[in-house]
């Protein structure tokens, strides 16, 4: 499931937990989990708990989540 996640994040876009869980036909709750390895493991890095940043220099061009509460994950810069 981490290489999933991680998959689809790198292709871009935006991803809401819901819809990773569906596209990776699991639940929520073990996206969740993933999500939090995949930052301890240094592959992301929580951007936020919530979008509060201006729509005209969010780099989620192809989706929002403002308004839905929904954590912002970004890829960690690899060196």
């Amino acid at each position: 499931m981490l290489r999933g996640i991680l998959q689809r994040l790198t292709a871009g876009g935006a991803w809401t937990v819901r819809h990773l869980a569906e596209e990776l036909d699991t639940t929520p709750q073990l996206v969740e989990a993933a999500l939090y390895e995949l930052a301890r493991r240094g592959y992301l890095r929580p951007v936020g708990a919530a979008c509060t940043a201006s729509c005209a220099s969010c780099p989620l061009t192809t989706g929002c989540v403002r308004g839905t509460g929904e954590r912002v994950w970004a890829l960690a810069q690899m060196s």
